[in-house]
């Protein structure tokens, strides 16, 4: 899935189903907000479903949208409400204008783990933004993430996410507030 546009989900857009999408490549790919549009998920978009994601590579994938007034939220993964498990995938160098280069988690309570997160890029949460979402995020790397806040992992505005963070290595990342974590 090369140089695919859309305002969900450049790669895929996943509904409320919950399928196993593993080994595949996400390359290049862009949710990209026309005129008052936000865009989400660069490489793939969860709506709501708990879909396994494992052993996937999102390289150079962009969330942007069509100005600073409107939300680009996962440069690689954009989850809304649902509970997916994310494992055993690399993040690179994707980028989003506004939360998580990475991931973005809105309101959903998804499972993370066992990832690489590099030189990935965003506003907020260069690695992972959570906003009021409640995910595990453990056994991870993330490392030359870069952000305005929360170089490698930003939590929610006014401490409204709950997530549980264990057993991750942050290195080298940077922010204007909170290199590894805000």
């Amino acid at each position: 899935n090369s140089y695919q546009s859309s305002v969900y989900g450049g790669g895929i857009f996943n509904g409320s189903g919950s399928p196993i999408i593993q080994n595949n490549t996400f390359s290049g790919n862009s949710a990209t907000g026309s005129y008052q549009q936000s865009s989400y998920g660069g490489g793939i978009y969860n709506d709501s479903g708990s879909p396994i994601i494992q052993n996937n590579t999102f390289s150079g994938n962009s969330a942007t949208g069509s100005s600073n007034y409107y939300s680009s939220d996962g440069g690689g993964i954009s989850n809304g409400s649902g509970s997916p498990t994310i494992q055993n995938n690399t993040f690179s160098a994707n980028s989003a204008n506004y939360h998580g280069g990475g991931i973005s988690n809105g309101s959903g309570s998804p499972t993370i783990q066992n990832n690489t997160f590099s030189s990935n890029s965003a506003y907020s949460g260069g690695g992972i933004y959570n906003g009021s979402g409640s995910p595990t995020i453990q056994n991870n790397t993330f490392s030359a993430n870069s952000a305005g806040y929360g170089g490698g992992i930003y939590n929610g505005s006014g401490g409204s996410g709950s997530p549980t963070i264990q057993d991750n290595i942050f290195q080298g990342n940077s922010a204007g507030y909170g290199g590894g974590i805000y």
